[in-house]
């Protein structure tokens, strides 16, 4: 299921990850979300695979929303940080 549908605040994991726990009780098994969401846990990924994994959920992608900067080397970098805590595609 795509977050979208949802208020996330950035920089905050824990607003995703309660996101999440509900997305999970309407018995989705993944999901996918903007990168805004998942950029401040690339320092800590396996603390954030874990925490998709107890919750029951695959991270399935990331996406960037309209306003996000497409230049090389951010894309470059927010693919592999994206890939670090699980998610399979950009």
């Amino acid at each position: 299921v795509q977050t979208n549908a949802w208020d996330i605040e950035e920089g905050n994991f824990a607003s995703l990850l309660s996101v999440l726990a509900r997305i999970r009780k309407l018995d989705f098994a993944g999901f996918e979300t903007n990168i805004r969401f998942l950029r401040s846990e690339f320092t800590r990924p396996a603390e954030a695979r874990r925490k998709f994994a107890d919750l029951g959920l695959t991270a399935i992608g990331a996406h960037y929303g309209l306003v996000e900067p497409y230049q090389p080397d951010i894309i470059v970098r927010d693919a592999a940080g994206a890939a670090s805590v699980g998610a399979q595609y950009l």
